[in-house]
């Protein structure tokens, strides 16, 4: 399924390259480099690996691991992106989001180590893997437009994981594919993916790393509230409290924008 996502999603952007008129052969060292770093790093090892190690990981051990992402382009950043590294303020901001990942996961100590290690292991690679690849596209980004270099990425992405699913499964001829399976592979392809990662490696070309990937900390409330809304799951007072934190942290993270909006709208009012 993975890998069939990513074959639909790169041929919508590259059907939709096509139809705007955008240059879409690459063409540079830079994209090759760019294709390579984020078809194999980012969409190869940071998806299909995640895949696998999901399978034998607990929810909240694997929403924990994930949100070590924007830590792991701090580090990444340090060394290739010396200009975006963020300030000390900054990093507290972070690790205070991260506590409140841990606040409203709720892991049970009981069972972080129960989990299949193999599991875990991929799980933490796909996170370096992803970290290490949206730092190096956004150090080395490729000449191509967005919507194009993202299109390469995701089918060299896509190729490596049949590649990987070839070497590993055994017997595929039996499945039979549902018509719900269909649908979400539809949905994954072109929302997910064709949307989804066209909007990220387009805003690696206007901001840093390091803010684009503030996004792993919204995953846990998106699925906390699609918890409540689709599936009747209790919010509980320790969640909120982790939304909170989560949110606090954002705002000190970008405490100068916050500050800019809130003096923007005061002098709007002011003039009302």
């Amino acid at each position: 399924m993975a890998a069939f996502r990513f074959d639909l999603g790169a041929a919508v952007l590259l059907g939709y390259a096509g139809a705007t008129g955008r240059e879409w052969i690459p063409r540079t060292r830079r994209d090759a480099f760019a294709i390579a770093a984020g078809g194999a790093l980012f969409i190869a090892i940071g998806n299909g690996l995640a895949f696998i190690g999901q399978l034998t990981t607990t929810a909240g051990l694997a929403s924990i691991l994930f949100s070590l992402i924007p830590l792991l382009v701090v580090a990444f950043s340090w060394v290739f992106l010396p200009s975006e590294r963020p300030s000390a303020v900054g990093i507290a901001g972070l690790l205070l989001a991260l506590v409140g990942v841990v606040v409203l996961v709720q892991p049970d100590p009981g069972n972080l180590l129960t989990p299949n290690f193999v599991g875990v292991l991929f799980v933490l690679v796909a996170v370096i893997g992803s970290a290490l690849g949206s730092v190096l596209v956004r150090r080395w980004p490729a000449t191509l437009p967005s919507v194009s270099a993202t299109a390469w990425a995701m089918a060299l992405g896509a190729v490596l994981l049949h590649a990987s699913s070839l070497a590993t499964e055994t017997d595929a001829a039996g499945i039979s594919p549902s018509t719900w399976s269909v649908l979400s592979l539809f949905y994954l392809g072109c929302l997910t993916s064709a949307i989804g990662y066209g909007l990220y490696f387009a805003l690696l070309r206007r901001l840093t790393a390091f803010e684009v990937n503030l996004v792993s900390y919204v995953i846990p409330v998106v699925a906390s509230l699609g918890g409540w809304l689709l599936l009747g799951e209790e919010i509980t007072d320790a969640m909120i409290g982790g939304f909170a934190i989560i949110a606090l942290g954002f705002a000190v993270l970008k405490r100068r924008a916050v500050a800019r909006e809130l003096q923007r709208t005061g002098v709007t009012n002011e003039a009302d």
